[in-house]
């Protein structure tokens, strides 16, 4: 495989997971397990432009990230 194809399989594989995220509570449990090399917003972006996951998805998953972000961050 060359690294085109092993970035698209990574990508897909995230989708994927990013596709099963069914709430908040998911949301946090992904950001407490996230080792991407990326942010997560960005690799939500990424997987978006790829059109792996639907523009409502990520604008639903970016916003669910955020809030998780702030909430840690008060605290």
């Amino acid at each position: 495989m060359n690294q085109i194809e092993i970035e698209q399989q990574k990508s897909a594989d995230l989708a994927q997971k990013l596709k099963s995220l069914a709430c908040i509570e998911c949301v946090k449990g992904w950001l407490d397990k996230y080792t991407g090399e990326k942010q997560p917003i960005e690799d939500i972006v990424h997987c978006g432009k790829l059109g792996l996951i639907s523009q409502q998805l990520e604008d639903r998953l970016i916003k669910e990230v955020r809030i998780v972000q702030s909430n840690k961050e008060d605290k």
